[in-house]
């Protein structure tokens, strides 16, 4: 018989396990690539999820263990605080006499005064004769002109370092200046016209179908530390180390479905009830959604599974409905004689702990020893980090951002997918 093993109990073993994992390469393990052999360090390895909250978790278990760890392309940069801030701060250039949208830029991160400040005049006055200078700057220069402008400003500077992320807030600046210069094709542009652009790309981004890599929001600092991404924030991106630790997850039987009928699209809130549009009944929706979750399934799977260039650790867990996942058909699916899986059923019933470890040793076999299959104990003990392998910068000044870069109005950063966009 089949022993389930608890999710929530076994996620904690996974994160436990990962967090070693991590130590382990990190303490003397060393990579070959061409004739040169050198240590492992945090920035080579990447940890790939399906979920925002699985990242956090990643984070947590990783700094928790004294690894340096950080989120990398997670969320929108059009749903960032930056985002926010940058949009009222056009409002205020398209209308600069306005003291009311003056005020408004005023507690923004970019100025950064305090309501009690913004009460006298005379502040409001100066700040409506900074935002009508900026507004002609833009005019004149475009939005890197005023990024520029922003940068170079010793008072924008410290506003933002104020809050302690000032990197970060950095980081989506330039992000969001490269997609609108983009959306201006290169040209200037006057504030309503940008805010105007600023709320289209808002739009399309919240439509995942529309959405691509290129709106995901971008690490903050290139400090050395392991890079904790989602399977979509990683598409077109490689990595010399990959842990995939939660590929394969039972699916929730109260998410809504998502899926396409007669080309048209369908978000089903409700998938438990009965309702019927048209000729679109229960037992049609259902098998639609199926086939559905079945592709995505094996798309992120692949694109996973794909991103390391040397090493790649996998985990997978006996918990209820992951017959259904990628990991366990590709693991567990029949098997022709030349060892291709048909993944387009899932394994269901579930095969026996000692039918799984035939399967993992036969695929072992057919691997000529590539693959490695490990046993996790119920509780193992985590290892202590060892001082060499963990070398964590020494702390710095809060207060301080980088202020380098966005220097070329045609820089951006390149990913596989963005080369190729262009010729799909």
């Amino acid at each position: 018989s089949v022993k389930f093993v608890d999710a929530d109990r076994s996620e904690m073993v996974v994160l436990e396990d990962l967090a070693d994992e991590v130590t382990r390469l990190l303490s003397g393990t060393t990579m070959t690539i061409g004739d040169r052999v050198s240590p492992v360090e945090p920035g080579h390895i990447a940890v790939i999820v399906r979920a925002h909250k699985d990242a956090d978790a990643v984070v947590a278990t990783l700094t928790g263990r004294g690894i340096p760890a950080v989120q990398t392309r997670v969320g929108s940069v059009f749903e960032s605080t930056m985002a926010e801030h940058l949009r009222l701060l056009l409002h205020g250039l398209r209308r600069p006499s306005d003291p009311h949208l003056a005020r408004a830029v005023g507690l923004s991160c970019l100025v950064g005064h305090s309501p009690v400040h913004l009460q006298d005049d005379d502040v409001v006055a100066g700040l409506q004769e900074r935002l009508a200078g900026w507004a002609d700057l833009m005019v004149r220069t475009g939005v890197h002109g005023l990024v520029q402008s922003l940068r170079a400003d010793p008072t924008v500077l410290d506003a933002l370092v104020q809050g302690g992320d000032g990197a970060r807030l950095l980081t989506d600046l330039d992000h969001l200046a490269e997609l609108l210069h983009t959306a201006c094709d290169g040209r200037t542009a006057a504030p309503a016209t940008v805010l105007r652009l600023l709320e289209g790309l808002t739009a399309d981004a919240r439509d995942a179908e529309v959405a691509g890599d290129e709106v995901r929001r971008r690490i903050a600092s290139d400090a050395a530390a392991v890079q904790v991404t989602t399977v979509h924030g990683s598409k077109g991106l490689q990595f010399p180390i990959v842990l995939v630790p939660f590929s394969a997850k039972g699916r929730s039987g109260t998410a809504p479905h998502v899926y396409r009928v007669d080309d048209r699209r369908y978000v089903d809130a409700a998938p438990r009830h009965e309702w019927t549009v048209g000729d679109l009944g229960h037992d049609l929706r259902k098998e639609a959604a199926a086939r559905a979750a079945d592709g995505d399934e094996q798309r992120l799977l692949y694109v996973a599974l794909t991103r390391a260039m040397h090493r790649l650790v996998v985990w997978w867990r006996p918990t209820q409905g992951v017959g259904a996942a990628g990991l366990s058909r590709l693991l567990f699916g029949d098997r022709d004689d030349q060892g291709a899986v048909d993944t387009s059923e899932g394994v269901d019933p579930l095969p026996t702990e000692d039918q799984q470890r035939d399967s993992m040793a036969g695929l072992v076999n057919a691997t000529g020893g590539l693959l490695e299959v490990l046993e996790l104990p119920p509780r193992p003990a985590p290892l202590a980090p060892t001082e060499p392998a963990l070398p964590l910068p020494p702390p710095g000044p809060p207060a301080t951002v980088d202020t380098g870069g966005f220097a070329d109005p045609d820089w951006r950063t390149w990913s596989f997918s963005s080369v190729t966009a262009d010729r799909r």
